[in-house]
């Protein structure tokens, strides 16, 4: 799932989009986005280099996905922490499968977010399908 050069006045929103949308397409039920709100009043989901992971209860995930989401201008997550480049994990781990998978994902992610060629183009991609291709394939 990706949504390239959004515009949100803050992370709330941002969250509040997402989870409603994965709740549309039944990816989750309604409580995902107060457990997303709740991990964020833990501590951030900002990993630096513009990047946040929100993600909130498993226990409100039918099927896992990440949401990528691109910002046309970053918005303030945390103190002074900007984001432009959001992952949102919407994961289960319902499985002994499941949570290789999402091991899996995160081993593969976290080379790719030090690379600055991978960034430049998920920030500068225009077509989602084209950047699913450039990712996948």
């Amino acid at each position: 799932m990706i949504f390239l050069h959004q515009a949100f006045e803050d992370k709330e929103t941002l969250l509040r989009f997402m989870t409603a949308w994965l709740e549309e397409k039944g990816y989750c039920s309604s409580g995902l986005y107060q457990s997303a709100l709740r991990r964020e009043q833990l501590t951030s989901t900002s990993i630096g280099s513009s990047i946040a992971f929100p993600h909130g209860d498993p226990e409100y995930v039918n099927e896992s996905l990440v949401v990528l989401m691109t910002l046309e201008k970053p918005t303030l997550w945390d103190g002074e922490e900007m984001a432009d480049i959001i992952f949102f994990a919407a994961f289960n781990m319902n499985s002994r499968e499941e949570k290789r998978r999402i091991e899996t994902f995160y081993k593969e992610l976290i080379p790719c977010i030090s690379d600055r060629e991978f960034m430049t183009m998920l920030k500068t991609a225009r077509d989602s399908v084209q950047l699913y291709k450039d990712l996948f394939h």
